[in-house]
């Protein structure tokens, strides 16, 4: 689900290396590297979702100090079509996309229940 935010997302404070939120300028890499790139990228998010017990929030046009870029409509469709494969290899979802004024987004995550249960039992 995608929604249109009429406000303008503020700064952040820096990116914390604990929590359920990752801070994402943009998702990018080259064809021939892919499935690195989102074997990587699954690692992380990944462990934002454990941290959030499941639920994890991206944000993107957000620097790692917390210093906003506003995107355009084609890196925010990119970006979270990167989004959605790194999801789909740990099986997780994106639940909502919202797409604020300054074209900054907010993307929340959620991992399968069975999943994250398997994790805890340490049955990876």
């Amino acid at each position: 689900m995608i929604i249109h935010i009429d406000k303008i997302l503020p700064p952040q404070p820096p990116e914390k290396e604990e929590g359920n939120k990752e801070y994402k300028r943009y998702l990018k890499c080259k064809k021939n590297s892919e499935k690195e790139f989102i074997e990587k990228r699954a690692s992380q998010m990944l462990y934002r979702l454990v941290e959030g017990n499941g639920n994890a929030i991206y944000l993107l046009g957000v620097d790692d100090n917390g210093k906003i870029y506003s995107l355009d409509n084609k890196v925010i469709d990119e970006t979270i079509n990167y989004l959605k494969l790194i999801a789909e290899r740990i099986d997780a979802s994106i639940k909502v996309v919202r797409i604020y004024k300054n074209n900054v987004c907010t993307v929340r995550i959620k991992l399968c229940p069975l999943r994250l249960k398997n994790i805890e039992e340490g049955i990876l």
